[in-house]
């Protein structure tokens, strides 16, 4: 029995089953339907593997998208050590182009002083 899935060459006429239909009608809804669902993973994969937590060490309010000077691990690992080796958390400063040369980050959200946010290290 020939495959169902044969793809057919140009000027050969298509001949398809109930089955073989029937199948490219579900493959298609599930694609569909997963769409969103996939879309949300890429994004929160994303989110999770490339972007940081910065504490607004300043006292101004900064913009999303404002660049901020990575200073230092708002963590001690001496008090909390599996803490500190379970996520990044940095204090962040206006940024110096001396003394912050390569240890910069982008906001990803607004933030005011002394708040959290998530950042795109540079």
């Amino acid at each position: 029995m020939a495959d169902a899935f044969d793809k057919v060459r140009q000027g050969q006429p298509l001949k398809l089953s109930a089955r073989t239909w029937n199948e490219l009608i579900d493959a298609a809804r599930t694609v569909q339907e997963l769409r969103p669902v996939f879309a949300q993973i890429a994004k929160q994969q994303w989110r999770d593997a490339d972007t940081i937590k910065v504490r607004n060490g300043t006292c101004n309010n900064l913009p999303r998208f404002g660049i901020v000077g990575l200073d230092w691990s708002t963590l001690d690992p001496s008090t909390n050590l599996p803490e500190w080796r379970n996520q990044i958390a940095i204090d962040c400063v206006a940024v110096d182009a001396t003394t912050h040369r390569g240890r910069f980050a982008i906001l990803g959200d607004g933030s005011r002083s002394r708040q959290w946010s998530r950042s795109l290290p540079g």
